[in-house]
């Protein structure tokens, strides 16, 4: 997912379908792979947005089951 991607600070915010924010997880800078644990949200749907550096890179579909 951050393949190709360069930057200071990152971080991936997740989104209830009511738009609230539920969980963010920050990026390092120069880590390409992350593993996201599931387990503080519940089975449901939910939308991330991916920023670098204060920028909105990817926006996308989370599915929890």
């Amino acid at each position: 997912m951050l393949e190709g991607l360069t930057f200071e600070q990152g971080r991936i915010k997740i989104y209830n379908q009511l738009g609230q924010p539920v969980d963010e997880i920050k990026l390092l800078s120069g880590k390409l792979s992350y593993t996201y644990n599931s387990d503080k949200l519940a089975k449901g749907i939910y939308n991330y947005l991916l920023q670098a550096d204060g920028k909105n890179i990817k926006a996308g579909k989370l599915v929890v089951e």
